[in-house]
C-alpha cells in the first residue's frame, strides 16, 4: 500500500497525538467517585441474572520486559520476602472470591467465564493453577482464557490446561526478530516458540492467540516482514497487534528503550500498512481496533452478528453483564461502576485478611457517562454505527446533555479530512434528523488507522480539544 495514497504527512501530524485506549469509559484517569461498597454489592447482586465473568490478575513474572507497562512484580522483591508467596496471594484470590459470595450473593453457577491474565500466568505451576480455578467450581462449562509467555510454557502446563476446559489461550510473542527481543527482554526464539505452539495445537484448544506489538524500538519494515514470515508459518486463529505506547513516566523500564530509535508518526503508519497488507492477504478479518481473526473463529462468528464489546483485556465476545477483578490491581466493571484493587500486593493481601475489599479507586457512571460508552464502544468494534439502531436512543440522551453544535463541527472536519463518510449534516440540523444522519456515519480505511481520534470526538471531555493529556499514549 502506498502510504501517502491512504493518508497524507500533514494528516498523520495532524492527528498522531496523545489521546485514550478506551478501554473503560471514561478512561481511568478520568475517574472520580467510586460507589460506595453497599451500593457496589447491590449493584452486583442485581445483575446476577445476566452472568458474571471473572478477570484473575496473576502478576508474577520471572523476568521484566522492558516495554511492558502492565502491573507485576519483580521477581527480586518476591524471592527476597516470602516462600510461600504465591501461594499466599492465590489463597487471598479465594477469599476476595469468598467476600464477594457473602456480601453479593454470587455464586459459581453466576459464572459465564473466566481470564487469567498478568504478568504471567504460567509462572504458577500445574498444581498452583488447578488449585487456583478449584475454588469456582466446574470449569468445563465456562469461557476459560488465559494468557501465556511461550518461552516458560511446558506441555505439561498446557495439557493441564487442556484438562481443565481451556478454550482460548493467548502467547504473549510481541515480536520474534531476534535483535528487537534482545532489545525489550524477551526471552525465546521462533523455533521453541513453534515447538509449544505445536503441542498446543495437538491440543485441540478452540482458539490460540498470538500478542505482538507494534511500533517497538528498532522495528522497520525488513523486521516486521521478518516477523510476519513466522505468523504465517505458525497461523494463529487469531492476533492481538497492540501498538506500543512509550509512557516511561507510568512505565518507568521504557525509560532505558530510548537509546534505540523508537518509531513514530508515518515511520510507524508504514508498519501498521505493511502488517495489515500481510493480514489481510491471508485472509484475516480486521476486528474492532488492533485485533484479527480467521473467519473460522469464534470472535470473527460473534462480530458478524454484532456481538463484540471492547474491555480491558481487548476486543471479546463474553456477554456476561458484569467483569469481576480479583487480585491485585484488577479492575471491575459494571453497567454503572468500575472499582480497581490495591496495586501494592502486601496492601492488598492484608486488606482481603482483614475481610475488606482491596478497592483504591472506582467510578460511577452517570448517564451521560453511559451513553458514550455505548457509543464509542460500537465505533471502535464495528469502524460504523450502520446497522446499530438501538443507538438512536444514547444519542437522544446523549444530546440532552452534550453539545450537538460541536460534535457536528468535529466530525465534519473528520470528513473533510477523509477519515469518514457520512451525509451532509449542518449545526443547524435539528436533533433527530443530525441523529439519523450520525447513525449513517462510516469510517473510511484511514479514519480506522484514527479511530480513536474519532472515538474522541464523542468524549465529552475533550469534545473542546483535538488531543488529550500526556497521561495518554500517541494515536499512531
Amino acid at each position: 500500500m502506498s502510504l501517502h495514497k491512504i493518508v497524507s504527512p500533514e494528516i498523520v501530524n495532524k492527528y498522531d497525538v496523545n489521546v485514550p485506549r478506551y478501554t473503560s469509559f471514561p478512561p481511568v484517569p478520568n475517574w472520580k467517585t467510586p460507589p460506595k461498597e453497599e451500593e457496589w454489592h447491590q449493584e452486583l447482586q442485581a445483575a446476577l441474572s445476566q452472568g458474571v465473568h471473572l478477570y484473575l490478575h496473576i502478576p508474577f513474572c520471572r523476568s521484566l520486559c522492558a516495554y511492558c507497562g502492565c502491573f507485576r512484580i519483580d521477581p527480586g522483591t518476591v524471592t527476597t520476602t516470602s516462600a510461600h508467596i504465591v501461594k499466599d496471594y492465590l489463597h487471598t484470590i479465594h477469599d476476595e472470591w469468598e467476600l464477594y459470595q457473602e456480601k453479593s450473593g454470587i455464586k459459581n453457577e453466576h459464572l459465564r467465564g473466566i481470564h487469567l491474565g498478568g504478568g504471567t500466568p504460567n509462572t504458577l505451576t500445574p498444581e498452583e493453577l488447578s488449585f487456583l480455578l478449584s475454588k469456582f467450581g466446574d470449569t468445563s462449562s465456562k469461557l476459560l482464557s488465559i494468557e501465556l509467555n511461550p518461552h516458560t510454557t511446558t506441555p505439561l502446563f498446557l495439557e493441564t490446561l487442556a484438562k481443565l476446559g481451556v478454550q482460548k489461550i493467548s502467547f504473549g510473542i510481541q515480536d520474534f526478530d531476534p535483535a528487537i527481543r534482545k532489545i525489550i527482554g524477551r526471552e525465546g526464539d521462533y523455533e521453541s516458540i513453534s515447538e509449544i505452539m505445536n503441542k498446543a495445537r495437538s491440543l485441540n484448544f478452540t482458539s490460540i492467540n498470538i500478542d505482538l506489538v507494534l511500533g517497538l524500538p528498532g522495528q522497520t519494515l525488513s523486521s516486521i516482514e521478518y516477523t510476519l514470515d513466522r505468523v504465517a508459518s505458525l497461523r494463529p486463529d487469531t492476533i492481538a497487534y497492540f501498538s506500543y505506547a512509550h509512557v516511561p513516566w507510568f512505565a518507568p523500564l521504557q525509560k532505558g528503550l530510548e537509546q534505540h530509535h523508537i518509531p513514530v508518526g508515518s515511520e510507524k503508519l508504514s508498519l501498521l500498512l505493511k502488517l495489515q497488507e500481510r493480514l489481510f492477504s491471508q485472509n484475516y478479518i480486521h476486528i474492532g481496533l488492533d485485533h484479527y481473526a480467521l473467519p473460522s473463529d469464534p470472535i470473527a462468528k460473534a462480530f458478524a452478528d454484532h456481538k463484540v464489546i471492547r474491555n480491558f483485556m481487548g476486543h471479546t465476545y463474553t456477554q456476561a453483564g458484569t467483569l469481576l477483578g480479583l487480585g491485585a490491581s484488577s479492575i471491575s466493571s459494571s453497567k454503572n461502576s468500575y472499582l480497581q484493587n490495591e496495586k501494592d500486593l502486601f496492601k492488598y493481601m492484608n486488606t482481603i485478611s482483614q475481610g475488606q475489599l482491596a478497592t483504591i479507586r472506582g467510578h460511577q457512571k452517570s448517564e451521560l457517562d453511559r451513553c458514550c460508552e455505548k457509543i464509542i464502544q460500537t465505533l471502535l468494534c464495528y469502524h460504523t454505527f450502520q446497522g446499530h439502531e438501538e443507538l438512536r436512543q444514547d444519542f437522544s440522551s446523549y444530546f440532552k446533555l452534550a453539545s450537538l453544535e460541536k460534535l457536528v463541527t468535529r466530525l465534519l472536519e473528520f470528513r473533510s479530512d477523509g477519515l469518514l463518510e457520512m451525509e451532509e449534516i449542518t449545526t443547524t440540523h435539528n436533533e433527530q434528523a443530525a441523529i439519523e444522519k450520525i447513525l449513517k456515519l462510516k469510517l473510511t480505511y484511514a479514519g480506522v488507522i484514527f479511530i480513536r481520534n474519532i472515538a474522541s470526538a464523542f468524549d465529552y471531555a475533550l469534545i473542546d480539544s483535538t488531543h488529550a493529556a500526556s497521561t495518554f499514549g500517541r494515536s499512531l
